[in-house]
Parts: structure tokens; C-alpha cells; sequence
């Protein structure tokens, strides 16, 4: 006899799975948000142009990039190219991004494995010596190239 699916009917259930849902979705925003930062990082290193102060041009740069990830992005900028030190706000916003990365390739890890698990007639595929292997985001992430 196979047992269906059934939701959890206790109380607050509903809630905290709304809640979950809503820190996941969190979590989403913040890691774009801190990929498209370094990405208006990068234009303001490959450019020409120096960016000393922040000024009215700053604001409307990306009008769809919120503000801190902005101020994140120009602070980098200046921690990169003049050696400043960023302020603890930046500091702790670059530490939850590689935060949220690591936990989401453990998760993808530990989903391949319970994978593995579930479909044990399937094996794993083989890899040819003339095939190089590029390391995963996490070793990068613990070597420190990232």
C-alpha cells in the first residue's frame, strides 16, 4: 500500500512554511542583488573614468540595482583600486553572500548524494583522462580563487 503525501495540518504549519519560503525567496534577491554589485564593480575598474566621490551620476547608474548593492559596488571599487578598508556594513554583506553560496552547494551536494541513493542501478559516469575536470564553485570558494 503506497501512503500519499499529506500536508501538515498542526498549527502554525502554514506559517512557518510561508516563512520559509519568504527567507528563500530573501536569500535569492540578496544573491542577485550582490552578483549584479560585482558586476557594476568590474565596469567601474575596466573603466577609464575615476570615480572619486559619490555624486548625482552614481544614482541614476543602475536605477534597478538597490541602493546598498550599489554602495557595496563603489566601496569594492575603492577597496580594490586605492587600498581603503570597506565599512563593517559591506564587510558583513560580502560575508552573507559567500555564506548563502556555500550553503546552497552543500544542499546541491547532499541532493546528488540522496540522488545516488534513490537510483542505485544507475552508475555514475565515467571520465575519460582527455577530459579535465573544472574544480566546483565551493573548492574554488575554499581555495580562495573566488
Amino acid at each position: 500500500m503506497k501512503m500519499a503525501w499529506k500536508t501538515d495540518k498542526r498549527r502554525g504549519a502554514r506559517r512557518a512554511n510561508k516563512a520559509m519560503l519568504a527567507r528563500r525567496a530573501a536569500r535569492h534577491a540578496f544573491k542577485a542583488g550582490m552578483e549584479d554589485a560585482f558586476a557594476l564593480c568590474n565596469e567601474f575598474l575596466n573603466s577609464k573614468q575615476k570615480f572619486d566621490g559619490v555624486k548625482n551620476w552614481f544614482e541614476d547608474l543602475k536605477p534597478e540595482l538597490a541602493r546598498d548593492f550599489k554602495y557595496y559596488a563603489y566601496y569594492k571599487y575603492r577597496e580594490i583600486k586605492y587600498k581603503e578598508s570597506m565599512f563593517s556594513k559591506y564587510r558583513d554583506m560580502a560575508e552573507l553572500y559567500r555564506e548563502i553560496c556555500i550553503s546552497q552547494d552543500s544542499c546541491a551536494e547532499a541532493r546528488e548524494s540522496r540522488q545516488g541513493m534513490c537510483f542505485p542501478d544507475t552508475k555514475p559516469a565515467t571520465v575519460h583522462q582527455a577530459q579535465v575536470q573544472e574544480p566546483t564553485a565551493r573548492a574554488m570558494r575554499v581555495a580562495g580563487r573566488v
